[in-house]
């Protein structure tokens, strides 16, 4: 079971959200996934794809999530020491990218967190979380990554940014942070999904920033352009779950969503998000994809999430393994 935060934490209301879910918070995951030391991971992939011939091996990614560095000490620690199994690991595993999934950093950690990911061999993609919005620090945000994200348009294929800041129907300037870029014939695509609030509890909420320019709109127009990808080719990745709730969506904004992708979910293969400090595997039918929340770093468990992928002219095969970390400190 993880560790939960302390309670008036930042992270105190998304812990309490998934003791509600009983989602069974920093547990091994069931679905297509496994331990390190456990059985071979299952493999999910296209339906019908295996009839134009065996899959074969394009690149693995991996994924960290919550690594809550707000200053030098045992969050920072807890990252060094994933980036540096990561660097480690990276020739045998093939491990070619990683996504940072939001509550990266914030306020006197911003530059900290940076300099510890930096230290990553292989381009690494990070996205917002709601602690950089609950700390003050969304601004910040861009200010300090914005010179990564510069230097990601020369390392993956086809990366953008969605245009910024953005304008809120209250008028306010939103530095939503939405990308997408192409990976091994895998299309990744980044929403920005944080709530914009400072409140103990809405502000752990998705919210879909459904206004000219905003994430919404970007969200359509990704998935509308994937009707001409093969199927499972396509990766949706952000902070907070899509269809997993409370602590995700409501139910309006997860039947808008469903509504979106459910006629394309054959082209979407998976979600992967944060947020919860637990890992969980969950099919998302009605919408077609699984969502795959990975486990936070700071606490418990250092967790690194490893997806191997594999490809024909069809489609896309995906294995996962969680691989828990080395570490001696508290």
């Amino acid at each position: 079971m993880a560790e939960f935060a302390p309670p008036g934490s930042l992270a105190w209301s998304a812990a309490l959200l998934c003791t509600a879910l009983l989602i069974g918070c920093g547990a091994e995951e069931t679905g297509q996934a496994t331990t390190e030391d456990g059985a071979a991971a299952a493999i999910d992939s296209a339906e019908g794809a295996a009839d134009a011939g065996p899959f074969t091996a394009r690149f693995s990614f991996a994924v960290i999530a919550d690594t809550h560095v707000v200053s030098k000490g045992k969050n920072h620690d807890r990252l060094v020491a994933a980036v540096d199994w990561i660097n480690k690991e990276a020739g045998a595993r093939d491990i070619q990218l990683v996504l940072v999934l939001g509550d990266i950093a914030w306020a006197q950690g911003m530059s900290i967190g940076l300099a510890d990911l930096a230290a990553l061999q292989v381009p690494w993609v990070p996205i917002i979380g709601d602690n950089e919005i609950a700390g003050g620090s969304e601004v910040d945000y861009e200010e300090t990554f914005a010179p990564h994200y510069n230097k990601l348009a020369g390392q993956l294929d086809d990366f953008v940014r969605a245009p910024l800041p953005v304008t809120a129907a209250d008028g306010s300037a939103l530095w939503l942070q939405n990308m997408s870029f192409n990976h091994g014939g895998v299309r990744f695509v980044g929403l920005d999904t944080a709530a914009r609030v400072k409140h103990p509890i809405m502000s752990e909420q998705g919210w879909l920033h459904d206004v000219p320019g905003g994430t919404w709109p970007w969200f359509a127009a990704q998935i509308g352009a994937a009707k001409e990808l093969p199927d499972e080719s396509v990766v949706l990745f952000s902070h907070i779950p899509m269809h997993t709730s409370p602590g995700g969506f409501d139910v309006e904004e997860m039947a808008q969503i469903t509504a979106l992708i459910g006629p394309l979910g054959h082209k979407v293969y998976a979600h992967f998000s944060g947020h919860y400090h637990g890992d969980l595997t969950q099919e998302i039918k009605a919408a077609g994809y699984t969502a795959f929340v990975t486990d936070a770093t700071w606490d418990d468990e250092v967790r690194v999430r490893v997806v191997k992928v594999s490809g024909n002219d069809l489609g896309f095969a995906y294995e996962h393994k969680l691989i828990d970390v080395p570490w001696d400190g508290p």
